[in-house]
């Protein structure tokens, strides 16, 4: 397999050129910036935060519903 270097200096991303941020990680077909790669951490942390939350929200919704349903049981 030949290799092959990417010769870019920007970011695949956002476009930004090397003097507007610190590392680029490069691979064959695109590069991406710290900066992106600080975005896409903090997407990543906030959908599984809602994640998260959503769980706990029907975990308690489906909780309250079992509940009511044992009561109207021993009724």
């Amino acid at each position: 397999m030949a290799k092959t270097k990417a010769a870019t200096s920007s970011c695949s991303f956002c476009g930004k050129s090397k003097e507007h941020f610190k590392m680029l990680v490069s691979g064959l077909a695109a590069s991406i910036c710290n900066e992106c790669i600080d975005r896409c951490n903090k997407l990543i942390r906030d959908a599984r935060q809602r994640q998260a939350a959503a769980s706990t929200s029907n975990k308690s919704t489906n909780d309250g519903k079992k509940k009511g349903k044992n009561k109207a049981r021993k009724k």
